[in-house]
């Protein structure tokens, strides 16, 4: 997830929009920003798993077998105006992708 930071960081700088895909090699807990490293105690069965930190908020995930995605756009891009939008149009282009494979 530090790679989703840094390319947030970087969107402004280089105009770029970036979809990333990815899927995790080993159960990973993810805790979001407002959340403290403890709260790991709250979930017994994540606590021989690797501990991440979401640059977003929301409560602990285990990440396992899965694809997780973070799509990164610049400011001023023009989905970055519609979120609402953007969202819809992500999630119709990921189900149709999948559905084809």
């Amino acid at each position: 997830m530090a790679v989703d930071e840094f390319l947030l960081q970087s969107s402004g700088d280089t105009g770029t929009p970036t979809l990333r895909i990815y899927a995790w090699s080993a159960p990973t807990l993810s805790l979001g920003y407002f959340q403290a490293y403890e709260d790991r105690q709250r979930h017994p069965p994540s606590a021989g798993c690797p501990v991440v930190r979401r640059s977003s908020g929301g409560g602990a995930i285990v990440h396992d077998d899965e694809w997780t995605y973070s799509l990164v756009l610049p400011l001023g891009d023009r989905w970055s105006e519609a979120a609402s939008a953007m969202y819809d149009a992500v999630h119709e282009t990921l189900v149709e992708w999948l559905r084809e494979l």
